[in-house]
């Protein structure tokens, strides 16, 4: 587990980085804390009977939402990149709920080819 946590840390640390590439596991491991993260703050709002901790749990996981948008763009573009594919297709994301899935299933399904 620490070792995900640190490739995990690697890849935060990395946000600024939209011209590199992202391997699958960096992508996968990337992906599957802070779907691990997203779920452990959840949680706290549902386990949480008092109404002070609802509102706190409720700002650290908009918080941490908010902090990751650039980690998480800068890993699907940096894993697209990886893929041969275009940066611009990181839009579809925008598309609300098959963008999403559309992009989770090229990335992670994915074989690297020549970057264009």
């Amino acid at each position: 587990m620490k070792q995900y946590l640190i490739e995990y840390f690697d890849s935060i640390k990395k946000f600024s980085d939209f011209e590199g590439k992202s391997t699958h596991r960096e992508f996968l491991i990337f992906l599957i804390v802070h779907l691990l993260i997203i779920a452990v703050l959840s949680c706290l709002m549902l386990v949480f009977k008092n109404e002070f901790l609802i509102k706190v749990s409720t700002t650290l996981l908009n918080l941490y939402l908010v902090c990751t948008i650039l980690p998480s763009a800068a890993i699907v573009v940096r894993r697209l990149h990886h893929l041969g594919r275009k940066k611009k297709l990181a839009f579809t994301a925008f598309i609300p709920v098959a963008g999403i899935l559309y992009l989770l299933v090229i990335c992670l399904k994915g074989q690297p080819t020549t970057a264009v």
